[in-house]
């Protein structure tokens, strides 16, 4: 094997090889599925880090009790100028709006308006 001077292509190679060791003693259908367990995991993978490159919003209401999550760019948090009769609340990734808003025991939307799970899927996909 050619010695390179980018440890990123070394790196590759001995990759490539664990991923033929792993796999050279499979039937074909045997490395169909490895390689799609492999597929949803790197899926899940970046999801998981889609979903925590976006900021996303709660906004939290108990005079008409819910609790709805937007993404930080949703128009509709701007529509009384951040000052409703609830408490908005920023969170880092949707996960934590989530969790964050299971912990209020009120009923949980996502916001009709921009859709704060299909705006994860959607960067996922690109």
């Amino acid at each position: 094997m050619k010695i390179s001077k980018y440890g990123c292509v070394e790196m590759k190679h001995r990759s490539a090889e664990k991923v033929l060791e792993k796999t050279s003693a499979m039937t074909k259908e045997q490395e169909l599925t490895f390689w799609c367990l492999r597929t949803k995991t790197l899926m899940e993978h970046k999801f998981e880090l889609s979903s925590c490159q976006m900021l996303f919003t709660t906004y939290e209401n108990r005079n008409n009790p819910h609790i709805t999550i937007h993404c930080s760019t949703c128009n509709q948090l701007r529509k009384q100028g951040g000052k409703g009769h609830g408490q908005y609340r920023k969170h880092a990734c949707y996960n934590k709006a989530r969790s964050y808003a299971e912990t209020t025991d009120l009923p949980i939307r996502d916001c009709f308006f921009c859709k704060p799970q299909s705006s994860i899927l959607k960067t996922v996909i690109k």
